[in-house]
């Protein structure tokens, strides 16, 4: 027998999405190139390293994961992940960088961060995310004769 189903009431729509809007609305402009342009993910040396330009935010986090994954994946050793080029972390993205760091963990890698912006070192500090995080705070430069 057919449970008796109650009358259908109209959906109530969440206060911050007004009526007769089809999609969602976030507040999230487009990114344009004086926004800080796309999230752009190099991958340097397949397995072991990756860089990470532009903003890694609440829009962009979902490819990061899965590049951070499968990177983790593919290869051993320590993947060191370059973010001398993001300009922006939210909170997503930390997290994002916390899951890619617990997930390597599971099959005995490390994520290393690397040449990472001080405002960005600063939000890892205040966050307590650089005691968790494994960071590499040596400084590479190419430009400069080494001597013995």
């Amino acid at each position: 027998m057919c449970p008796v189903s109650s009358p259908v009431r109209p959906m109530r729509r969440p206060a911050w999405q007004p009526y007769g809007v089809p999609a969602r609305q976030y507040g999230v402009s487009d990114l344009t190139a004086d926004r800080g342009g796309p999230l752009n993910i190099d991958v340097l040396c397949p397995g072991s390293m990756i860089a990470i330009s532009g903003r890694l935010g609440a829009t962009t986090v979902a490819d990061v994961r899965n590049a951070l994954a499968e990177e983790i994946e593919r290869g051993t050793g320590d993947l060191v992940v370059d973010l001398h080029a993001v300009e922006l972390v939210d909170a997503t993205g930390l997290g994002v960088l916390v899951g890619a760091h617990r997930r390597a963990d599971r099959v005995g890698r490390r994520v290393v961060l690397r040449r990472i912006p001080e405002r960005i070192d600063r939000l890892l500090v205040a966050t307590k995310l650089d005691s968790v995080l494994c960071i590499d705070r040596s400084e590479i430069r190419l430009d400069e004769p080494i001597s013995a």
